[in-house]
């Protein structure tokens, strides 16, 4: 698993990351530093995934919001990733995923399509 630090910030953003030597810092002090650090990291990623999603319920339909909201369905995927052995993150983080889902369904952004390969059988 990735280091939150190590990610890639929010689509069109800068890089979510620890800035200076706070991560060392955080990592020396132990872990409820460093957890303090996760969950500002989590808070401004999913802050910044919500502005996107409401910049894009109210663009005009084009290819550019179809790139966007793949960048935001690849953000919220990461995080998922990231907090995978953290389940109040996860429930944080869902919620941005039912979001998603919500503006799928109510054809605002293009649902996405998941293409798989030939299975083995």
């Amino acid at each position: 698993m990735k280091h939150p630090s190590q990610r890639s910030g929010p689509p069109g953003g800068p890089p979510a990351r620890i800035v200076g030597d706070d991560l060392p810092a955080a990592e020396a002090a132990g872990d409820a530093t460093l957890d303090e650090h996760r969950h500002d990291l989590l808070a401004h990623d999913l802050d910044a995934l919500r502005a996107e999603l409401d910049a894009l319920a109210g663009a005009d339909p084009g290819a550019d919001e179809d790139e966007r909201a793949d960048a935001v369905r690849e953000r919220y995927s990461e995080l998922l990733e990231d907090y995978v052995e953290d389940p109040e993150a996860l429930t944080r983080i869902r919620a941005v995923g039912r979001r998603i889902k919500d503006l799928e369904e109510a054809d605002i952004l293009p649902r996405s399509l998941i293409r798989r390969g030939r299975s083995r059988r």
